[in-house]
């Protein structure tokens, strides 16, 4: 038990134990006495001050964080006017975290609103974006904000579709707009 401070001592050899506890006891006092000369080195508000001699930046936060790119890029969907798109660098992965946007929906019965993927080899994928089915015979505006976790090869085109049918004989339109946000991962 050469660990424990307490142990069972034999008559004959108490007179050791007096002197264990008279070295603990000086210690003690001599940690107090440096505690109370280091909390001289306050300010006049009781708060010690901090020095900061290399300060952090966001880009060093991002990169503790595994993020190596952080971006974000706009699309638009529109049943008229086409579509723009956000090609995926060939270098690099794309994580899209969240996306947020607008459908306007003038004269037409909205399904759905896809984010579309398409890969160099032509190959299709797809997400459906939490945006509820609506129906009108005016101009209305949807309003969109998700949480996501979608990985994106490299070299992939990115667009948004919606995908509904114009009511009646008068000219429908959808215009979808997103603005996606996520990080780039370099990848070999």
């Amino acid at each position: 038990m050469p660990n424990t401070i307490w142990q069972w001592i034999p008559a004959d050899q108490e007179k050791t134990m007096s002197r264990v506890f008279p070295r603990l006891a000086g210690g003690a006092i001599v940690a107090v006495a440096l505690m109370a000369a280091a909390g001289d080195t306050r300010a006049d508000n009781g708060v010690t001050p901090v020095i900061v001699q290399n300060p952090v930046t966001a880009a060093d936060i991002a990169k503790a964080e595994g993020i190596q790119h952080p971006t974000s890029f706009e699309i638009i969907g529109d049943t008229i006017n086409g579509q723009t798109t956000y090609q995926v660098p060939a270098n690099q992965r794309l994580i899209i975290e969240f996306a947020s946007g607008t459908c306007l929906i003038t004269r037409f019965n909205l399904d759905l609103v896809e984010l579309d993927f398409v890969q160099s080899n032509n190959a299709q994928s797809s997400v459906i974006l939490n945006i509820p089915q609506t129906q009108s015979n005016s101009t209305i505006s949807l309003n969109f904000g998700e949480l996501l976790r979608i990985y994106v090869e490299p070299s992939t085109t990115v667009r948004i579709s919606p995908v509904g049918n114009q009511l009646g004989q008068e000219l429908g339109q959808i215009n979808c707009s997103g603005r996606f946000f996520g990080q780039l991962i370099d990848v070999p």
